[in-house]
């Protein structure tokens, strides 16, 4: 938003009372007629009386309301200012003249009859000829018009309307479609209860008769042939004889099978079959059993052959509806038979359930973009902005310096202020001159004097040395004064807003700058908003490392997290994979279940250097892979190749804390990685809150070009991450400094928000998502050698001693003084690992003991 701020000089405001009494006296005209027909009927003419009622009848009451807008053009007119008017509220005029038709429509479905008072103008619509024309007659459709025009003149005069009525809209007919399948809903459900009731008092449960398992055995000889001594041994019988006897492939099935079978597929119990033996026999001309035609899942006749047997409902794979605690001894025995025997492998493939399909698919679904929430963003009003404005013009006009506000730029955190320098003005008498070029004499015969202004532009040194009391007077402690901003000669001061807005995720996601770069970018990233309002993104291949400093709870972590959760939900495995490193282990532990990932997210300092060896090889790997294809970057291989190179992002939460480790190690991995990883599609992403020399080195500091700074405390620590000072004023809460590789200098920017819920849907998503295809990166992890413990006792009980340990008793051949730091700098290993050699040369008598921090002694040079 631009606004040319500056402050006027009060004027005198024309006004012509002429051309006011002219359009007032119009409108009186208009309106005389009504007046004269009402009051006056008697006193009219006759010539005029024809006239007259004619008027009246055609726009009846209704010519009130242009006698209005006759009134409201005289008094503009009469002001002067009918063209400013005309030209800025165009849109709200149209939007007026549409509601004034369809007031007039409103009141034509009155008459002149229903009011005494009026009675005598006429027996018609008080709205006239017109009202009617615009009602059309009928009274549903009337009413139907005069609402869409009072609509249609609400939405011109506030478009945003229309978008709100049909939110409201669509909102209720969503909510009368629920109600309505809610009850529909609510019947069926009471109707087929009913019939399920009706169905189960009159028959319980349907027998499955044997005719449809094995047609060539009848149900009688089943049951008369089943032994009916005591009900409690009759399932261990049938346990024992499906143990003993196998069901083969062409083996004709036994008595004691076919009746599991029938217990196994009718729901029967024992008890209910026994009692039913014992307590009726079936006559020997007893009619046979109705077949009842088998469902289509009791019989699974894809693996039905010539050359196999009738298959029932348990040799099948298991109904998904079937409860497993359900099953009867019989058909577990069954089961564990058809697995035993070899045979049968294609019954053992129906009885094992098959995997999952919603857990296997060809590609990756990339999570919804509704699993973000768009927070409702603030801002600063007009009239803060003017107030502000007005404070920074007086404050430096207290100092004699002149400055105006061109542009107002707000943002979510900060609002940006574009001042442009005045002039210093000095006034002097000089001798006036005529054209001529000769001095001007008054009457006394004194030369004429005139005064002369001189105007010198205001140096921006003169502005700076006033940021203290600007910022006195603004109440607030932290400005921050650029120049040029806007892409013009202006100076930009940096005002923190009253009320700073949280900027979402999604928000950024969904703008224009972001879908535009994400269209032709490798690894989009949605940073945040700029002090001027615009969203700010970029290409993480681009950059192409990333270094993130920052005060104690100044926003790192969110940053990253906002990072890694923006780049899941554009990239799938197959195009990206990650590396997380969070010593601190609670910042980037959420993500331990995504696709991503090409190991657990990695909590164990001493694991780092091994991971980070690895990473160095599979880069070299890929080197030689694209030497063989003949590229130069991994865009060009995946270009050319059918099997494509995902991207590797790696992400560290706390470089200082792997730096107190093993420094040179961490070090030199990084600066590897950093040096040649562009190519590769190896990016980094390391972030630390202490900013010293010592864990960003300048070899670190030199390969990572793009930095973002939160908060710090000193000067000192801004210098180090941005090279220039401004971080130790920045408000912390996402507040930071951006400088990319290809800016001169650091823009600030609101980081974006994102909370722990949508991060936990967005992993469930990932979880729970069908896997497709993912590239296997090995990283080859190797041992640290300089974290574990190097003595470890052998088998026999000696200890092994150091690796390194001979190039130690060398090095004491070498010098008459030995230190843990010599050991550090010659061997190039970390601080523990030295430590444990010069115990080692002490214990075998090289060196003498320790004295404080001092060197130790060479004793013995063998």
């Amino acid at each position: 938003m631009n606004e040319n701020i500056d402050d006027t000089q009060p004027k005198i405001i024309p006004f012509n009372p002429s051309i006011i009494l002219f359009w007032v006296a119009v409108a009186a005209v208009c309106a005389s007629s009504i007046i004269a027909t009402a009051f006056f009927e008697p006193l009219i003419p006759r010539f005029l009386n024809g006239y007259i009622s004619s008027f009246v009848e055609w726009t009846g009451l209704g010519i009130v309301l242009p006698c209005l807008w006759l009134i409201a053009i005289g008094i503009v007119s009469g002001l002067q200012k009918i063209k400013r008017v005309g030209s800025n509220y165009l849109r709200q005029i149209v939007g007026a003249f549409v509601i004034t038709g369809s007031l007039w429509g409103a009141i034509s479905f009155i008459h002149f009859t229903d009011y005494g008072i009026i009675s005598n103008i006429g027996n018609g619509s008080i709205g006239g000829e017109v009202g009617l024309h615009i009602i059309g007659g009928n009274t549903l459709m009337g009413w139907l018009r005069i609402f869409l025009l009072f609509y249609a003149g609400l939405v011109i005069i506030k478009p945003p309307i229309l978008v709100k009525s049909w939110q409201i809209m669509i909102l209720f007919l969503w909510s009368l479609g629920l109600a309505a399948k809610f009850v529909y809903l609510r019947i069926l459900n009471k109707k087929s209860q009913k019939n399920m009731s009706e169905t189960k008092e009159s028959k319980r449960f349907v027998p499955m008769p044997p005719e449809v398992l094995t047609p060539h055995i009848k149900e009688s000889q089943i049951i008369n042939s089943a032994p009916v001594g005591k009900k409690s041994s009759m399932g261990n019988s049938l346990i024992e004889t499906a143990i003993k006897n196998p069901i083969l492939p062409n083996s004709p099935p036994t008595t004691d099978d076919l009746l599991s079978s029938y217990i196994s597929s009718s729901n029967v119990t024992i008890n209910q079959l026994t009692q039913t033996g014992e307590g009726s026999t079936a006559p020997a001309d007893e009619p046979a059993l109705e077949p009842i035609q088998a469902e289509p899942d009791l019989i699974n006749t894809e693996s039905t052959t010539s050359q196999s047997n009738k298959f029932n409902k348990y040799w099948s794979k298991s109904s998904p509806k079937e409860d497993p605690s359900l099953k009867t001894d019989s058909q577990i025995n069954n089961l564990a038979e058809f697995e035993a025997d070899p045979d049968l492998g294609r019954d053992k493939k129906l009885n094992n359930p098959l995997p999952n399909s919603a857990s296997v698919s060809t590609s990756w679904k990339l999570p919804d973009m509704k699993l973000l929430s768009g927070i409702s963003e603030g801002g600063i009003s007009k009239e803060e902005i003017r107030d502000t404005a007005d404070i920074i013009k007086n404050t430096f006009a207290d100092y004699k310096i002149e400055v105006a506000v061109e542009k107002v730029r707000p943002g979510p955190t900060v609002t940006m202020y574009g001042i442009q320098p005045g002039w210093v003005r000095k006034v002097k008498r000089v001798k006036s001159r005529d054209k001529d070029g000769n001095l001007e004499i008054d009457t006394n015969g004194k030369p004429v004097m005139v005064q002369q202004e001189e105007k010198t532009r205001i140096s921006v040194d003169a502005i700076l040395r006033r940021e203290k009391d600007l910022s006195l007077a603004l109440k607030t402690p932290s400005l921050r004064i650029e120049t040029p901003v806007m892409g013009e000669s202006l100076l930009g001061i940096e005002v923190p807003n009253h009320t700073p807005s949280l900027v979402a995720l999604k928000n950024v996601m969904e703008s224009r700058p972001y879908t535009s770069l994400s269209k032709k970018s490798q690894l989009p990233v949605a940073l945040g908003k700029g002090s001027d309002g615009e969203e700010v993104s970029f290409d993480l291949s681009k950059m192409p490392h990333l270094l993130i400093a920052g005060a104690t709870g100044s926003g790192k972590s969110v940053c990253i997290n906002a990072i890694i959760t923006g780049l899941i939900m554009e990239k799938d495995p197959s195009e990206m994979q990650m590396l997380l490193i969070d010593p601190k282990r609670v910042e980037l532990t959420p993500y331990n279940g995504i696709p991503h990932l090409m190991t657990p997210v990695i909590v164990e300092t001493d694991k780092v250097v091994g991971i980070l060896k690895g990473l160095i090889q599979e880069m070299m790997s890929r080197y030689r892979r694209m030497e063989e294809t003949g590229v130069r970057n991994i865009e060009s291989f995946n270009n050319k190749s059918s099997v494509k190179m995902p991207y590797i992002v790696v992400a560290i939460d706390e470089l200082a804390d792997l730096m107190m480790t093993a420094a040179f190690d961490i070090e030199q991995s990084i600066c590897r990685l950093a040096q040649l990883g562009r190519s590769t599609g190896i990016h980094l992403i390391v972030a630390t809150q202490r900013p010293s020399v010592d864990v960003i080195t300048g070899l670190i500091k030199a390969n990572f070009p793009s930095r973002i700074s939160f908060a710090v405390t000193s000067q000192i620590d801004s210098r180090t991450i941005l090279d220039t000072m401004g971080a130790e004023r920045l408000l912390g809460r996402g507040d930071m400094l951006y400088q990319p590789i290809d800016a001169t200098r650091p823009a600030r920017v609101q980081n974006v928000f994102i909370g722990d819920d949508e991060i936990g849907d967005i992993v469930h998503h990932w979880s729970t998502t069908p896997r497709g295809y993912k590239a296997e990166i090995d990283l080859n992890i190797f041992s640290d050698e300089n974290s574990h413990t190097i003595g470890v006792s052998d088998p026999s009980g000696a200890n092994t001693q150091d690796e390194l340990f001979e190039k130690a008793t060398q090095l004491a051949q070498k010098n008459t003084k030995m230190s843990t730091s010599l050991l550090q700098r010659r061997l190039r290993i970390g601080y523990p690992r030295a430590a444990r050699l010069m115990d080692e040369l002490e214990d075998m008598g090289v060196v003498g003991p320790g004295d404080g921090s001092k060197s130790r002694d060479v004793i013995s040079s063998t």
